[in-house]
């Protein structure tokens, strides 16, 4: 996968289904992007901001601790998974942009690629609608190429859905290259439904012509994916599924 200074544009499609007693699976359309991250600012394109308001704007407040700047949590990244260097060549942050200052994501990725342009790892930063946020390390032994076939396990330690516990595992696995990303999340618990989850597209250099229609075609941005979300809550309600309260999040800020 060849990463330069560019800004890339993510057409993603994003599906999410529940099997067991209460089915459920919908699938919707957003643009992320995927964004350079080094000493240097990237390229910039008209229309996307970076620490102001924007039409579409990038913030250093909503990843992370949100103390840091964006280069800075990159970095501070690599320490806490101890990435060795020839792991970290180039250093990519793939997200969803605020809207008009509204930003939310339930997920964003931080890609680590060696010199070859080989991922060799990521760090999957999940927020859930109250705001917690958790982020787990994804990575193969010696931190070793991860192919598409490879399955990584991890414990769910952040509550994200109202109607599952907080308890089992999830699987991840990645697939990229020049013009494609695909992530598949796999949730599996010893006490109740399962789910599946990806987020998969074609990517390409973002323009300002991007950022303009991407504003008509999906309007409202991260306000329009966290409507989609409680729509999501109400039909499983109705559906019969049990609800459960919020609990802390963890106090760690990252699982390895």
């Amino acid at each position: 996968m060849s990463i330069g200074p560019e800004i890339q544009r993510l057409h993603a499609t994003v599906f999410h289904g529940r099997k067991g007693k209460t089915d459920n699976r919908f699938t919707y359309r957003a643009d992320y992007v995927l964004c350079p991250i080094g000493e240097k600012a990237p390229r910039p394109v008209s229309g996307l901001a970076f620490n102001k308001l924007g039409l579409w704007a990038l913030h250093d407040r909503d990843f992370g601790t949100g103390r840091k700047s964006l280069y800075a949590h990159a970095q501070h990244l690599i320490k806490v998974c101890n990435i060795p260097s020839f792991a970290h060549h180039s250093v990519s942050l793939l997200t969803m942009p605020s809207l008009l200052g509204y930003s939310f994501n339930p997920i964003s990725f931080w890609l680590f690629l060696d010199e070859r342009q080989q991922l060799r790892a990521c760090v999957a930063e999940v927020t859930n609608v109250g705001r917690d946020r958790h982020s787990y390390l994804c990575k193969i032994d010696d931190f070793v190429p991860i192919k598409p076939a490879n399955k990584i396990v991890t414990s769910k330690r952040l509550h994200v859905s109202p109607f599952q516990n907080l308890d089992g595992e999830y699987t991840f696995q990645f697939d990229l290259n020049a013009s494609y990303f695909n992530a598949k999340i796999k949730y599996v618990s010893p006490t109740e439904d399962g789910m599946t989850a990806s987020l998969s597209g074609a990517l390409s250099p973002l323009s300002t012509r991007d950022l303009f229609i991407s504003a008509v075609r999906y309007p409202f941005g991260a306000l329009r994916v966290m409507a989609l979300i409680h729509w999501q809550a109400l039909k499983l309600k109705i559906k019969g599924a049990e609800f459960r309260s919020r609990p802390l999040p963890p106090e760690q800020e990252l699982s390895q």
